[in-house]
């Protein structure tokens, strides 16, 4: 089951041209991805659930609100050709959707981590989607036995940022012509 959400960046004035994004997220994985968007439209999430179906295959079912982005004559339509079934969660029932919701305040929360900590512009925004999308999925999640969302969703190990660092990385200055002569 994919579930899919609209959310609009409240906590910053944002850029006019690209201010809000979609969540699409497996509910047994927790994997997710964000897709920043200018409009609330149809359009926009036909090519990001097509998407999706490209990279890992057709959801039996998609849940998602009572948008008009979500509920209209072109998403039936991709529901009756793909042969899948979409359902949608009551109207002011964010407590349905408790799992989209909880994604959303991850990503605000990180997004404004990111924002301080390195003092980037709130405009900028936009570029913060790829560094949330990594953060949180690759953050163990008790629910899943402390499993990274990621590793569970494809069946990849997901090495730690801490052992990429330290494996197989050379020490500053050092090339490996004279890393192999001294052994």
């Amino acid at each position: 089951m994919v579930c899919c959400t609209l959310t609009s960046y409240t906590w910053v004035r944002v850029m006019e041209t690209a201010n809000i994004y979609y969540v699409l997220k497996d509910h047994t994985t927790h994997f997710y991805e964000l897709v920043v968007a200018g409009t609330a439209d149809s359009r926009v999430v036909v090519d990001a659930l097509l998407e999706w179906y490209c990279r890992f295959g057709l959801p039996p079912l998609w849940v998602s609100d009572n948008g008009t982005h979500f509920k209209n004559e072109v998403m039936s339509e991709l529901c009756r050709r793909l042969r899948t079934q979409q359902t949608f969660t009551p109207i002011y029932s964010a407590w349905v959707n408790g799992s989209i919701e909880h994604v959303n305040r991850g990503i605000l929360q990180v997004g404004r981590a990111i924002i301080l900590s390195y003092k980037i512009s709130h405009k900028d925004w936009v570029y913060l989607a790829p560094m949330c999308m990594v953060n949180l999925s690759r953050t163990a999640v008790p629910s899943l036995g402390n499993r990274v969302p990621i590793e569970l969703f494809t069946g990849l190990q997901c090495p730690s940022p801490l052992s990429l660092a330290t494996n197989g990385i050379l020490p500053a200055g050092q090339t490996e012509a004279a890393a192999s002569s001294t052994q």
